[in-house]
């Protein structure tokens, strides 16, 4: 956001202070990146101390009330009436998970999409920003996964898998003509933190970065995910609570419902996104809690993302696993759909 911000500095547009989002999002826990995110759970506290900056729907196919594209892209011209109500001139950038993550479990937006909204920040001056913390690195299949849509951003976020979680680092990827505008105006970015530049850190990322392109990590994790995915749709035809399979490559999210046909969420006295992590966890199998990106919250959700080294015989466990959990938690479901 301060990178941003002083891009347009550089460039005498003093007044691009302003930042585009949307709901259903999840960017951090500071105040800055929360201000960016639509996490109903994760931002309700500090509601006071933020600022309004979620302004569009995500593109979530599996509640829009129309299929792509009869929809004729509510989500995308949500984005242009924001930019116009705001002004242009005060709006520095637009910052979206390219596949949405803990706000969202893998929701992943339709071809033409992310075209679209690149084109509208091209026209009106803003700079599109890809949070690729959870998907970047080769999560998704692809380096980035915004490449999945044939989408340069001007400004990439990456984490988690940098390092693969042996030591903590994040870094902020930036266009040539950001870098070359801020080389030739002031010559320095103004942001850092004490720990910038650890070596430790950045050489935990550089091993992790050379093994998986030494072994090719990014197509094994499109290769896997597409198996991974099939598998996980055949346990939903033979489900009555599981709504939707989304995501790519190895970011795969679960949306879980009461009722498929009209896609009702269960009541909060049937936790069943927790039943189910709890389940798979006696059972050997870590899953991530997620919302389900209802907005206003509400719903079950969760993400399977195993690692990108994962095996054909682990992939066979971890469904062999998720299916048995599931269904253990799907026989408590409809004993209390039936009480009801």
């Amino acid at each position: 956001m301060k990178i941003a911000v002083q891009y347009w500095q550089e460039k005498g547009q003093n007044d691009k202070t302003i930042f585009l989002s949307r709901w259903n999002s999840y960017h951090g826990i500071t105040n800055g990146a929360l201000s960016l995110s639509g996490f109903y759970e994760r931002r309700y506290r500090f509601t006071h101390m933020l600022h309004k900056y979620p302004a569009a729907s995500a593109p979530n196919c599996y509640r829009c009330r129309l299929s792509h594209p009869d929809c004729q892209e509510a989500c995308v011209k949500e984005i242009e009436l924001a930019i116009k109500r705001i002004g242009k001139q005060f709006i520095a950038g637009f910052v979206a998970e390219p596949v949405i993550g803990a706000a969202g479990a893998a929701i992943t937006a339709p071809d033409g999409y992310y075209k679209k909204v690149k084109k509208i920040c091209e026209e009106n001056e803003i700079l599109f920003i890809a949070d690729e913390v959870m998907s970047g690195m080769g999560r998704t299949g692809r380096l980035l996964a915004i490449e999945h849509w044939g989408v340069t951003p001007d400004i990439a976020v990456l984490g988690k898998g940098m390092s693969a979680g042996y030591s903590p680092i994040a870094a902020a990827v930036i266009s040539d003509d950001i870098m070359e505008t801020v080389k030739n105006g002031s010559g320095v970015i103004m942001s850092g933190h004490t720990y910038s530049a650890n070596p430790f850190s950045t050489r935990a990322a550089l091993a992790v970065l050379r093994y998986i392109l030494k072994h090719d990590l990014v197509k094994q994790a499109r290769i896997k995910g597409e198996k991974l995915k099939k598998m996980l749709k055949e346990i939903m035809k033979q489900s009555s609570i599981i709504g939707d399979v989304r995501g790519k490559g190895l970011l795969i999210g679960i949306e879980f419902v009461a009722d498929r046909k009209s896609k009702k969420t269960f009541p909060s006295s049937m936790p069943v996104s927790a039943l189910v992590i709890s389940e798979a966890k006696k059972r050997g199998l870590l899953l991530y809690p997620s919302q389900a990106g209802i907005d206003g919250g509400g719903g079950d959700a969760v993400i399977i993302a195993p690692p990108l080294t994962i095996s054909d015989q682990e992939l066979e466990e971890l469904i062999h696993i998720f299916k048995h959990a599931v269904h253990e938690i799907e026989k408590q479901a409809e004993k209390v759909i039936r009480e009801r």
